[in-house]
């Protein structure tokens, strides 16, 4: 899928947006609907695998088990499962009685035929995540032999994740990866003491000699702020790390000055362009998390605030839209509650065409095919969407054209005025290797007109031209023509 960016309408189509329909996310035979949570790479996230596995053991459903977290939309319900991979499997099945942010235990079963790395992928719905397992040789569940890097004093390369805030409880997402030096492969559990409120723990097998890192998940509640001291132990090897646990922070969140990027696009995973800033005005320093989940999508910032007053934190988002719409997105974390709104866009389907466009001025006409479509009645009700996205391969220059249809049906004779917020609208956005242009009702002297000349219903084939100014990348308004012809699905 392509990245493109500010290629969608999002600020005009969130106004027409008023009279869109609201997306059910009710299923039919009381099944649950949600999505599995995963990061950029589609590694499930937060996943915690437990559990020894070794070559021709079977697995005992109780201590073999991974964690796995779902976005639930709507109760029910449900069963996650993972493929068959070397002799072995997870699943879980249960009802989801409330929405939110889930963790649920996939238990393991079978025998694991052979040693090594095993990749499963999670299912749930139209969803999935990859997590992996290590399989011991056989007779290799003894325990490993190794030391901690740093002992016996401070820890040497160890990374702290998470956020450690008194008075909230630790989740999977906060751990420690530690380094230690492997003599002797096989498996490790180790648990520290308890500390300032909370502790780490991790149980799993390292199957290579060397230096390796192991990760301890944290569990518990900080109490006190300040940096707290952490010992861990493995065999006769001791060492320490240092956790900063702060106070929880005062602020309040302004969601009305949300500023989102990237692209929104159904079952197109979110990737590190998909971020919002927004403000925040801070009366009490400390450490804060604010975050957001709705539609498969979750959006988290987290750190310290080491300044009071008004200014403006950065969300990341991850994992996958489920359903395209517009979707208020509610935070938590701040003092208040208000939700800021994405757009997500209906997947594109495989289409067929041309598009053809000529520059005041200029002999060579900017010129492509048509790859990608969307005809969507649906998707803001009772205005219909449509668009194409086309490329040029030979030069790279890309063009995509949206129309939004006021009556719900594009007919031949339609006229799309690019400079208008009502009535039948849409845009025009073309990147290319020497030129830039745009139309759209945000850009001030636009004068594009799109004037459907035939649409073949049946035959899903839409015949256009398009003539007037556009805005090139100096800020120039440019005289464009063309044509587009659009076989869509």
């Amino acid at each position: 899928m392509r990245r493109f960016a500010g290629f969608f309408l999002f600020s005009f189509l969130l106004i027409l947006a008023g009279c869109q329909k609201e997306f059910s996310t009710e299923t039919s035979n009381n099944l649950s609907s949600g999505s599995l949570q995963n990061d950029l790479t589609g590694d499930c996230l937060p996943k915690v695998v437990s559990g020894i596995y070794e070559k021709q053991v079977p697995l005992d459903g109780l201590t073999n088990t991974i964690d796995v977290t779902v976005d639930v939309q709507s109760t029910g319900t449900y069963k996650i499962l993972t493929d068959t991979v070397n002799g072995f499997y997870f699943s879980a099945t249960g009802i989801f009685t409330s929405t939110g942010v889930k963790t649920v235990t996939l238990k393991g079963e079978g025998t694991p035929l052979a040693d090594g790395i095993a990749n499963f992928t999670v299912t749930y719905g139209t969803s999935d995540c990859v997590v992996s397992v290590t399989v011991l040789p056989a007779g290799g569940a003894s325990p490993a032999v190794m030391t901690l890097a740093g002992s016996p004093t401070i820890c040497i390369g160890y990374s702290i994740s998470g956020s450690y805030i008194i008075g909230k409880a630790l989740t999977s997402a906060s751990y420690v990866d530690i380094q230690v030096d492997v003599t002797t492969a096989g498996t490790y559990s180790v648990t520290t003491p308890v500390s300032n409120g909370f502790s780490f723990s991790g149980t799993g097998a390292i199957t290579t000699t060397g230096t390796t890192t192991i990760r301890l998940y944290a569990t518990g509640t900080p109490v006190t702020p300040g940096p707290t001291n952490v010992p861990v132990t493995i065999g006769t090897s001791s060492c320490s790390f240092s956790v900063n646990v702060v106070s929880g922070a005062t602020f309040t969140v302004s969601c009305g000055t949300a500023s989102v990027d990237g692209d929104y696009i159904a079952g197109v995973d979110l990737d590190a362009t998909n971020t919002v800033d927004i403000d925040v005005d801070v009366t009490v320093l400390g450490g804060y998390t604010l975050t957001g989940t709705i539609n498969g999508m979750t959006f988290t910032g987290s750190g310290e605030f080491t300044m009071l007053g008004t200014q403006t934190i950065t969300l990341d988002g991850t994992g996958t839209p489920t359903n395209s719409g517009l979707f208020n997105v509610p935070l938590t974390g701040a003092t208040n509650s208000c939700t800021f709104e994405i757009v997500v866009f209906p997947a594109g389907k495989p289409a067929t065409g041309t598009w053809l466009f000529t520059k005041a001025g200029v002999g060579t006409p900017f010129s492509g095919g048509v790859t990608e479509a969307v005809f969507d009645p649906n998707f803001y009700s009772p205005n219909l969407y449509f668009y194409f996205y086309g490329i040029n391969p030979g030069t790279g220059d890309q063009i995509l054209v949206e129309l939004v249809d006021a009556s719900g049906s594009i007919q031949t004779g339609d006229v799309y005025t690019l400079s208008s917020m009502t009535g039948n609208t849409g845009a025009f956005t073309f990147v290319g290797a020497t030129d830039d242009f745009s139309a759209d009702p945000t850009i001030t002297g636009n004068t594009m007109k799109i004037t459907i000349t035939n649409h073949n219903v049946a035959g899903r084939i839409i015949t256009a031209t398009y003539t007037g100014k556009a805005e090139d990348a100096n800020g120039v308004l440019q005289d464009i023509t063309g044509t587009f012809t659009v076989n869509y699905q």
